[in-house]
Parts: C-alpha cells; sequence; structure tokens
C-alpha cells in the first residue's frame, strides 16, 4: 500500500464504502458504476478479507 501514498487498506475500504453507500442511495438506479481503480481498489479489499477468512478457517480451535 506504500505506492498509493501510504493510504491504509482502512481508508481505501472507507472511500469504497462511501462511494457505493452514496451510488445506492439513489433507488431508481439500475446500475452503479466504479472507475476501474476503484474496482481495482475494491477487488484488493476483497482478496484481502478472502485471505483472512481463509486464515482463520484454517487455525485450530
Amino acid at each position: 500500500m506504500e505506492a498509493m501514498d501510504e493510504i491504509s487498506a482502512l481508508e481505501i475500504a472507507q472511500l469504497l464504502s462511501g462511494k457505493l453507500s452514496a451510488a445506492l442511495d439513489d433507488f431508481n438506479a439500475e446500475s452503479v458504476r466504479l472507475t476501474r481503480d476503484e474496482a481495482v481498489l475494491a477487488l484488493g479489499i476483497i482478496n484481502s478479507v478472502v485471505e483472512m477468512l481463509e486464515k482463520e478457517g484454517a487455525k485450530p480451535n
């Protein structure tokens, strides 16, 4: 994340959450658009969550 001016994963997630929340506030909208950069960031966040959950699931109880 350092290449992105040291923006944290949390900050990226918060920015994307705000963008999606604002777009979804319009109940008449049939679609929501993300720029390619936003989609790449969203995919990175999703992949990070998947990785964390997989690691958590692999831990013995």
